[in-house]
């Protein structure tokens, strides 16, 4: 919703009051989207100290010690996060690193995977990558054929708004897989 400093608030809030009792999957989260707020706000510092907590919570992640509440946090879920603050940031080497590491580790839901592929094309794209942002967008869009979601909706929007943009070979036809996933109705 775009609004960062209460992002980055609640998030502290919630580290805060939790104190001992955090899980090492929801502080991992929180941590992660501190990092993306701040990352936002233009505050490196502030992005590169919230990544490297949420990536030691990671670590700390048990399969089967996290309670239900926290199943989202899967493998690739933080590295998704990471790439999205480190990609706000400008250091598209490590988000590209991050994004790919992401894709590459198991999601339990085909939606986190198609946000995932997102990532990693507007990164791809940014880089001037173009034919490899194409294969991952077409991955992409075959993957989100029949999901329900106006946040992913949002992504599928502008990953093909980027991929248009570049002129490059493939792109039109990647965005007309995109449109096929777009015309699932909410």
């Amino acid at each position: 919703m775009a609004e960062y400093r209460q992002a980055v608030a609640f998030a502290e809030a919630a580290l805060r009051t939790a104190g001992t009792q955090i899980t090492p999957a929801l502080a991992a989260d929180l941590h992660a989207m501190q990092a993306k707020a701040y990352a936002h706000l233009g505050d490196g510092k502030g992005a590169l100290s919230c990544i490297r907590r949420a990536e030691s919570e990671a670590e700390c992640i048990r399969p089967g010690s996290e309670p239900d509440e926290t199943g989202y946090v899967q493998p690739g879920l933080v590295n998704v996060q990471v790439a999205e603050a480190l990609f706000s940031l400008g250091d598209l080497p490590a988000a590209r690193e991050h994004a790919t590491a992401a894709v590459g580790s198991p999601a339990t839901h085909d939606r986190g995977r198609v946000h995932r592929l997102a990532m990693l094309t507007h990164i791809e794209l940014r880089q001037g990558r173009a034919d490899r942002a194409v294969e991952i967008a077409t991955e992409m869009a075959e993957r989100a054929q029949g999901m329900e979601s106006q946040r992913l909706r949002d992504r599928l929007r502008a990953v093909r708004e980027h991929l248009v943009g570049s002129g490059c070979a493939g792109a039109d036809e990647a965005a007309e897989l995109i449109d096929g996933a777009l015309r699932v109705p909410l």
